[in-house]
């Protein structure tokens, strides 16, 4: 379930941390994989239709594969307002993700740093971790 439109992303955006949380969340269990490339690199997007954390977020419109190999860390230290000649800083400018900058960047760790088996467990964590409610796959 990747975001449909620029409009859908402002939407879900203005609707706050819950709201944002529950998309990733629910997205990471409903695609019940990780994003990778054929050598386990983790990718906003792959060929076969799959996106992580974050990359679920980009709308097609959007989405450039030079934002690939540009991690969301860094990328978010300096999403402050000054456009980076990257496509990833230009698509974290155009839109308000600074709230949730720390959020996003711990939905993206559970992506890339842990098996799936223990993506519920973490994902609960992450919703105690920042006053949110994780109550499972949406059925």
């Amino acid at each position: 379930m990747i975001i449909e439109s620029p409009q859908a992303l402002h939407t879900l955006l203005s609707q706050g941390p819950q709201k944002v949380f529950d998309f990733v969340a629910n997205h990471l269990m409903e695609q019940g994989c990780p994003a990778h490339d054929t050598t386990d690199q983790c990718l906003y997007r792959t060929h076969d239709d799959k996106a992580c954390a974050f990359g679920c977020l980009i709308p097609e419109l959007d989405y450039r594969e030079s934002m690939e190999g540009l991690g969301l860390p860094s990328a978010m230290a300096h999403s402050d307002g000054n456009i980076g000649k990257n496509a990833l800083d230009m698509f974290l400018t155009r839109y308000e993700f600074g709230p949730y900058a720390s959020l996003l960047q711990r939905l993206q760790s559970i992506h890339d740093a842990y098996l799936v088996d223990v993506w519920p467990r973490e994902l609960a964590e992450c919703a105690k971790e920042n006053n949110l409610v994780y109550t499972g796959q949406k059925s």
